[in-house]
């Protein structure tokens, strides 16, 4: 029941969002816009928002420390994972599985 509630909150979410881009409603630059910087390094954010939480952020009860250090460390290690190590996965994955391989990996 919570994981269709959630998926389906999501869909919901995004399906809104891309409506309210294509049709250029007003107020969507400034809406949604703000995070473009971090949709390169969406996935990463995902992975790893609730390890860093659970380790050093949730139980402490300090907004300090959830946006002094679990924010900054989050969005750090996001970056370092999405922008340095997935290139150099990906690297390792072609030359493992054959750089002429129509499987090869680019980013």
């Amino acid at each position: 029941m919570v994981m269709s509630r959630h998926f389906g909150a999501a869909f919901s979410l995004t399906a809104a969002t891309v409506l309210w881009s294509k049709l250029r409603f007003v107020g969507f630059r400034w809406t949604v816009g703000p995070f473009l910087p971090l949709a390169g390094i969406s996935y990463g954010i995902y992975v790893l928002h609730y390890p860093i939480l659970v380790t050093w952020g949730v139980d402490s009860g300090s907004t300090l420390v959830l946006v002094g250090v679990c924010l900054p460390t989050l969005l750090a290690v996001a970056w370092l994972v999405e922008r340095r190590g997935q290139a150099r996965f990906n690297a390792f994955l072609n030359r493992a599985l054959d750089q002429d391989s129509p499987k090869k990996l680019e980013r």
